[in-house]
């Protein structure tokens, strides 16, 4: 297991290299997959976790890995129409956003590498990913809802973005004054208060 790098690494905050055609199937990448898999059930666990980019473990390649086995949420977090439906974990190398909707949903959202800040993001509805498997081969998914905004999520750690680069002006904020103010609050209450729509 690797413990995630500090905020102000520079992996976290350059685009993550590609995986060669040659590298894959090799040691190297099956060693750095079993790492962020590895570091991944740990987060997963700890911190119920959905997603982790090599990158944030320091690894600089183009690689995530993706699971969620919440249950369909009704919290007053998300849109009521934002549908979280549980995947199992999928291994993404050098996935790609190849199509996105252009309906776009906003919600809160936080990350492992910065999780004492919280803030509004907008994403797309629906997302079709292109990405390789550990072999090589090539993979195409199509995610809507909150499994969308786990892959999108991703992808941006993948291109140097952390999620709060996205944040809605005025939206950011400490976890703890989030928790306080907000996580028990309709959605529609924070989109009006930062003028959302």
């Amino acid at each position: 297991m690797s413990d995630l790098v500090p905020l102000d690494s520079p992996v976290l905050h350059r685009p993550a290299s590609p995986i060669a055609d040659d590298e894959f199937g090799t040691t190297p990448l099956a060693v750095a997959i079993d790492q962020l898999n590895e570091s991944f059930d740990v987060f997963f666990k700890a911190y119920k976790g959905v997603g982790l980019a090599a990158p944030q473990i320091g690894i600089p390649w183009r690689l995530a890995v993706a699971e969620d086995y919440g249950l369909r949420s009704t919290s007053p977090r998300w849109q009521r129409d934002l549908v979280r439906n549980p995947f199992s974990r999928i291994t993404m190398c050098n996935p790609t956003i190849a199509w996105a909707s252009d309906e776009q949903v906003c919600a809160w959202e936080t990350c492992l590498s910065e999780a004492d800040v919280v803030g509004l993001v907008e994403r797309p509805r629906e997302i079709r990913v292109e990405y390789r498997s550990a072999h090589g081969d090539a993979q195409s998914l199509v995610a809507q809802d909150w499994a969308a905004r786990i892959l999108s999520h991703e992808v941006d750690h993948l291109s140097g973005c952390l999620c709060s680069q996205r944040y809605l002006p005025g939206s950011s904020m400490a976890a703890d004054q989030y928790t306080r103010d907000w996580k028990d609050r309709p959605l529609s209450d924070a989109l009006r208060a930062f003028r959302v729509g």
